[in-house]
């Protein structure tokens, strides 16, 4: 674990990850759907045609940038915090 990191932050970091790729995954595969059934009708991905393959790759690449966008903005929140935290503590002495 890196320095100044807890048990704490790695699973807050973790668990808006989780839910930014859940969320996003979602978002991404009617995105994607609403996409190939307009206008990539002749799109093939993973044995499939159509809305449904590029509903497919709309879940995939939602779930990857909603956990990686989620888990940065978590840690730099956290980071953020902890910083004001400290400059609190040092204000007082």
């Amino acid at each position: 674990m890196t320095a100044g990191r807890t048990i704490g932050h790695w699973a807050c970091v973790a668990a808006a990850a989780i839910a930014g790729s859940i969320v996003f995954a979602v978002l991404g595969l009617i995105a994607g759907a609403m996409f190939g059934g307009n206008f990539c009708n002749t799109c093939e991905f993973n044995g499939l045609r159509g809305y449904e393959a590029t509903g497919q790759l709309g879940f995939l690449l939602g779930a990857c940038a909603g956990a990686a966008l989620s888990g940065w903005g978590a840690a730099a929140l956290l980071r953020r915090r902890r910083a004001r935290r400290a400059e609190a503590a040092r204000g007082s002495d």
